[in-house]
């Protein structure tokens, strides 16, 4: 059995599998299936690396359930970060771009709970769906997933200034678009800032 996030941050049961896994502490499965609101039970959501590095043995498999990305864009607008055990350069680069184009918060390199909690505010409506604001695409950097209509459940990727729409497998050819248009951004706020610093340049 395995659990698939898109870039909405809902939870699918799929065969998909991805090139990250995630973790946001023990979730409620039956038959199969996640039930209730239990993928919120946690501030902290991270992403690491598919090697498994880190293997919670004991007690501690009852504190983690397996979760898959299809890769870093999509664990980052689903409102995860790296995980600074397993991915301890990404984690580091992350958070020197997050504090850089964050200052408002005057936080410092360890207050990583502190940025998990905004993190925990910006994916999430008071109803618990998924949290989006409006931009135009020529204000967005990069990296970004976006929806053109949230009733469609459709995500994409803004690279090289076109959109790719974005499968648990992969994504489409690149789709053109006036970069006037005006999306709903599905990456959390904070960040989006954090790409635009150059977290996601090679």
């Amino acid at each position: 059995m395995s659990f698939n996030v898109n870039p909405f941050g809902e939870i699918k049961n799929t065969t998909d599998r991805g090139t990250l896994i995630g973790n946001r502490g023990e979730l409620k499965v039956e038959h199969g299936e996640l039930i209730g609101p239990s993928r919120w039970k946690t501030q902290s959501w991270i992403f690491c690396s598919i090697d498994e590095k880190f293997k919670p043995k004991g007690e501690d498999t009852r504190r983690y359930t397996k979760l898959f990305f299809m890769d870093e864009f999509t664990a980052l607008a689903a409102g995860h970060r790296p995980c600074g055990y397993c991915l301890p350069e990404r984690y580091e680069a992350f958070i020197a771009a997050w504090l850089a184009n964050n200052p408002e918060y005057g936080y410092g390199k360890y207050d990583y709970k502190k940025i998990d909690r905004v993190f925990h505010y910006e994916r999430k409506n008071s109803d618990r769906s998924k949290q989006t604001y409006p931009d135009k695409l020529a204000n967005l950097p990069d990296g970004v997933m976006v929806t053109l209509d949230v009733a469609t459940g459709e995500s994409f990727l803004l690279q090289g200034r076109l959109l790719r729409k974005w499968s648990p497998i992969g994504y489409s050819e690149p789709l053109s678009y006036d970069l006037d248009t005006t999306v709903q951004v599905l990456t959390p706020k904070s960040i989006v800032n954090t790409i635009a610093a150059g977290f996601l340049r090679p």
